[in-house]
């Protein structure tokens, strides 16, 4: 199966701002990631083809909900 360019674009992307983002602290890595979105709109194919890149080159998950996490310790 062909890889979409959208996957292609979003993969550059994010290795070229963890790349200059070397040790930075992970608030710092995300705010960069925000800036470095390529595409025009977040919604839609593109957008999720960002956060699923996203999530497997550095771990980091979606953290724009709005649910709250049920099982945390202390709430």
């Amino acid at each position: 199966m062909k890889e979409s360019a959208y996957a292609i674009t979003a993969r550059t992307v994010i290795t070229r701002t963890l790349s200059s983002y070397n040790q930075a602290a992970p608030k710092a890595l995300r705010r960069a990631l925000v800036r470095a979105y390529p595409f025009d709109r977040r919604a839609g194919w593109r957008y999720r083809v960002w956060l699923r890149e996203v999530k497997a080159l550095t771990g980091i998950k979606n953290r724009n909900t709005r649910q709250p996490d049920l099982f945390e310790v202390g709430a």
